[in-house]
C-alpha cells in the first residue's frame, strides 16, 4: 500500500473519531454518526392506537379505508393522534368525517349503514411474544358523539375512563 494512501485512510479515521467525539460531547445525533436512536432505546411493553368508529342502528361500524376513501386508514389514525394528543375538541373532525361518509353513501358509492353517532377508543395491547391478546385490544372510551339530531347537527358528548377488555359490537347507546 502506497503512503498516500496510508495517509488518506488513516485521516479518513482520526476525522471519523473527531467527529464521532463531537457528536457525543455535543448531545447531537446525526447520521452518518448517529446511534440509530430507533435502537437505542428500550421499547414500550405494549402499544396502542386511537380507533375511530361509526355507531348504527345495529352496533359499531369500523371505519377502515373501504368506508373513507380517499382518506386512508394511515391518514385517519394520524389525524385521531394529532386530535387526541392536542386535547382540541374533535366535533369538527367527527362532523366532517360524518359529511364524507354520508356523501359517499348517497352517492352510492359505499354501502355502509346509516350513522347515529361515532365513536373514539384508544386500544391498547400489552405486547405478547405468543400474540394471544392480539384480537382483544383493551379499549378505552376517548370521545362519544351523537347524530340524531340531523336537521340541527350533533350533539356532542364527552366520555372518558371507561374500560373494557374486548370490542363489543352491539352498543348503540347514544343519547
Amino acid at each position: 500500500m502506497s503512503t498516500r494512501r496510508r495517509l488518506a485512510i488513516s485521516a479518513l479515521i482520526v476525522a471519523f473519531c473527531i467527529g464521532w467525539a463531537w457528536q457525543m460531547a455535543t448531545g447531537r445525533d446525526d447520521w452518518p454518526l448517529s446511534s440509530v436512536g430507533m435502537f437505542s432505546r428500550l421499547q414500550s411493553p405494549g402499544f396502542s392506537r386511537v380507533v375511530l368508529v361509526g355507531v348504527s342502528e345495529g352496533g359499531e361500524v369500523r371505519l377502515d379505508d373501504s368506508l373513507m376513501r380517499p382518506l386512508g386508514s394511515a391518514r385517519l389514525l394520524r389525524a385521531l393522534r394529532i386530535l387526541h394528543d392536542s386535547r382540541r375538541d374533535p366535533s369538527p373532525f367527527l362532523e366532517l368525517v360524518r359529511h364524507r361518509y354520508d356523501d359517499r353513501r348517497a352517492a352510492g358509492v359505499l354501502q355502509g349503514p346509516d350513522l347515529i353517532g361515532m365513536r373514539m377508543y384508544r386500544h391498547s395491547w400489552e405486547l405478547r411474544s405468543d400474540l394471544s391478546n392480539v384480537d382483544t385490544p383493551e379499549r378505552a372510551l376517548l370521545f362519544e358523539q351523537s347524530f340524531r339530531d340531523r336537521r340541527g347537527g350533533s350533539s356532542p358528548s364527552t366520555t372518558t375512563g371507561q374500560v373494557e377488555s374486548a370490542p363489543s359490537p352491539a352498543a348503540p347507546a347514544l343519547p
